[in-house]
């Protein structure tokens, strides 16, 4: 095909005019290429679509020539139904794809291609065999019926989605003829390789109209897309793509309304799973849905290599007054990994999918918003191998190490002598309840001593059989246990306070059963005593009898009684030493900030039951489950301890013994960093201080020991490849 220079200045763009529209798809479909300025507004429609697969092609008439696009391109002209004088615009046509340079142009118009549309046509595909049940299916569901929902109106009144709710989606269900094969064409409608493709989130996005179809069938959005919610079966990944275009959909509605739309960075945490035939579409798709896009790629290129775009773009962020959050990234998806000589901070955008973890694409509305009190970071400077830049932080604390890190760990005895080792555990569990399972209805249930005493029967591994078998993720469990078991407090690890508490519970468990038996001796004797001097006084004759029987004088019986009640005091005295001893007074800061209403009781409540139930083990299975300590990611519970208070937080393997926790200005996450001089460090990795009721990660401001720290000035640095080419 040939194709005219566009003018770049006038905002000019292709579009193909309908000459002959058949009605049979056997038929050639003509039309005739022609230019618009985008500033005339002109009455088109646009096309979204999958390229497909690029082998299997079928002919169409341009400007007189026949020329082949791809079967599934064809397909969605002939889906439009156009008449004569229709005017259509689709990018495989109307961009020259041999152009870089056009290409680059267009792309930086792609937004305002869709938005100026009259309508967006989706063309998920043909048909299949359950497509004609699911379209049944959907005609039932009346988003806008008495169900109450929020309804949001766009410019031209066209609705948005909104989950509709399980009553309704059941309802739809009983009322259909076959709600088995319903669900399965909805699955199959979600599951299509469209949803998979980068550049549509911005096609239906900036739509104002928008139109589905797949095979002979129609289908309005907006029900498509509430009623995924309810579809079990449809994976994660299908969930996390249909949510982007629906997130991206509301905030290009409030942006409309003066609203603010999303960093790019946070676009492509969203489009993560969306995929691109040319990599440098996964930043480019993004440019036109984001507030500082433009800023931060003035210019899209087709002509540098994929490598070199991304670490501009990484360059970009880092020279952004939010250096840190593509910091982060970097550390799960660098550039390193694919392309050798790159520098570390360079990220490879096409690999965020899978490579980065959960809570770093979580919570990011309130990730990314603003905070007026908080300075941005400085200008990045690059000094031989290394890129450096300055911001301001609040030190939280310095990482403790494990009992593998500690050369010479303290003796048992020397280490609990001035803490009751139950105290000492009890604060243990209150603090991982309190940071990792806030406000859980499961704790309200069972007693904090409990509890208790379950984790430390799973860390030292005592757990009675019976109740183990019942516990679910047993593996998980114990793998956990073990990583709780090896964190130090105070050069004691958690392992050696539980086995002493164990040993101490065992030991009051013998010293009871020693009391059980020495009271049944004193009763068998008593008892002997007894029936011995009944025999004695049966054996006696009466005039005995009644001078053994006779009354003490009342100074004698007086002295006795005295006697005894002494005796009683001083048992008494002796026992509340014995207690005590059991139970010194604590003197560590991490163990006195447990609130009085939580004190524990003394250890020798569980004498009788020191096998807690299956209830307690849930709980503790929750909170292992909540910590998260996926392999893949390689987290691992931590100590760290700031001011004498010690808190427990979840790092990466990659931390060691002596690194600092801070609070980063403009950064939501705790970070670790690694001391290299005075006001010098290396930045080594996020870490969780706790979580929220919605299980996010709290973030760093909101940490609950960080008021009496005072923010200072700091100078990070990322360690940097043999790439020295840099203009700075």
């Amino acid at each position: 095909m040939d194709y005219q220079q566009l003018d770049v200045l006038e905002f000019e763009i292709r579009l193909l005019e309908v000459i002959e529209a058949p009605s049979e798809p056997t038929e050639l479909i003509t039309f005739r290429g022609t230019t618009r300025k985008l500033n005339h507004q002109p009455e088109y429609k646009a096309l979204s679509y999958c390229w497909g697969d690029d082998t299997k092609r079928l002919p169409i008439e341009v400007n007189d020539k026949i020329i082949y696009f791809s079967e599934s391109l064809v397909h969605a002209l002939y889906s439009v139904k156009a008449k004569p004088g229709d005017l259509l615009w689709a990018d495989a046509i109307c961009i020259n794809q041999g152009d870089p340079v056009e290409k680059a142009n267009q792309v930086r118009l792609m937004h305002l291609i869709y938005s100026k549309a009259e309508a967006t046509i989706i063309w998920l595909g043909s048909e299949g065999p359950n497509t004609k049940y699911a379209h049944a299916f959907l005609e039932n569901v009346d988003l806008v019926g008495a169900h109450k929902y929020l309804e949001r109106l766009d410019l031209l009144g066209e609705r948005h989605a909104r989950p509709v709710s399980i009553g309704k989606y059941n309802t739809a269900l009983r009322t259909t003829q076959h709600p088995v094969r319903a669900l399965r064409g909805l699955h199959e409608l979600l599951t299509m390789p469209y949803w998979e493709r980068v550049w549509i989130i911005q096609e239906i996005a900036r739509a104002h109209v928008v139109s589905v179809r797949c095979g002979s069938f129609r289908f309005d959005l907006n029900n498509l897309i509430a009623c995924s919610v309810h579809l079990k079966d449809l994976p994660r990944r299908n969930h996390t793509l249909i949510n982007a275009i629906e997130e991206f959909r509301r905030q290009e509605l409030d942006a409309q309304r003066g609203g603010l739309r999303m960093t790019l960075l946070e676009a492509l945490l969203r489009s993560r799973y969306s995929l691109a035939t040319n990599p440098r579409d996964k930043i480019y798709a993004m440019l036109g849905l984001t507030r500082d896009g433009q800023d931060l790629v003035p210019t899209p290129t087709y002509t540098e290599t994929v490598e070199e775009v991304f670490r501009q773009l990484s360059m970009a962020f880092i020279r952004s007054p939010h250096p840190i959050d593509s910091t982060l990234v970097s550390l799960w998806a660098p550039l390193q990994v694919s392309i050798e000589f790159t520098p570390p901070w360079a990220v490879d955008w096409a690999d965020i999918a899978f490579n980065v973890p959960p809570w770093l694409t979580s919570n990011l509305p309130n990730r990314f918003s603003r905070v007026p009190y908080e300075e941005p970071f400085g200008r990045p400077t690059f000094i031989e191998n290394q890129v450096g830049f300055s911001g301001r932080g609040k030190l939280l604390g310095t990482i403790a190490g494990t009992s593998e890190d500690i050369v010479n760990p303290v003796p048992v005895a020397a280490g609990i002598r001035e803490e009751s080792p139950w105290i000492m555990h009890h604060a243990i569990s209150c603090r991982l309840l309190q940071r990792f399972l806030p406000n859980n209805p499961a704790t309200s249930g069972v007693p904090l001593t409990e509890l208790t005493m379950a984790l430390v029967r799973l860390i030292t591994r005592t757990v009675n059989p019976h109740v183990w078998e019942l516990c679910a993720n047993q593996e998980y469990m114990e793998e956990v246990s073990k990583h709780l078991g090896q964190v130090c407090i105070d050069s004691i690890s958690v392992k050696t306070i539980a086995n002493e508490c164990l040993n101490r519970i065992t030991a009051l468990q013998v010293l009871e059963i020693e009391e059980q038996e020495r009271r049944e001796e004193e009763r068998s004797l008593k008892a002997k005593k007894d029936k011995k001097a009944r025999e004695t006084r049966e054996t006696k004759s009466p005039s005995e009898r009644s001078r053994t029987g006779s009354t003490l004088p009342p100074i004698i019986k007086a002295i006795q009684k005295r006697n005894r009640r002494e005796a009683s005091l001083s048992s008494e005295s002796s026992a509340k030493e014995k207690k005590s001893s059991l139970s010194p007074d604590t003197k560590s800061t991490f163990f006195r900030s447990i609130s009085p209403a939580a004190e524990p009781h003394p250890c020798y409540v569980f004498v009788e039951s020191s096998q807690p139930s299956p209830a307690a083990f849930q709980v503790w299975n929750d909170v292992f489950a909540a910590l998260n300590l996926c392999p893949e990611y390689g987290l691992r519970i931590e100590s760290v301890v700031y001011r004498s208070a010690t808190n427990f937080i979840l790092t990466s393997h990659d931390t060691e013994e002596g690194d600092q926790l801070y609070q980063l200005h403009c950064c939501y996450f705790p970070i670790i960093l690694r001391p290299l001089s005075p006001g010098r460090f290396v930045v080594v990795g996020e870490a969780c201080i706790g979580h929220d009721t919605n299980g996010h990660w709290i973030a760093a401001r909101e940490c609950a020991w960080a008021g009496a720290s005072q923010s200072e000035s700091l100078a990070l640095a990322i360690l940097r490849g043999d790439d020295d080419d840099d203009d700075d």
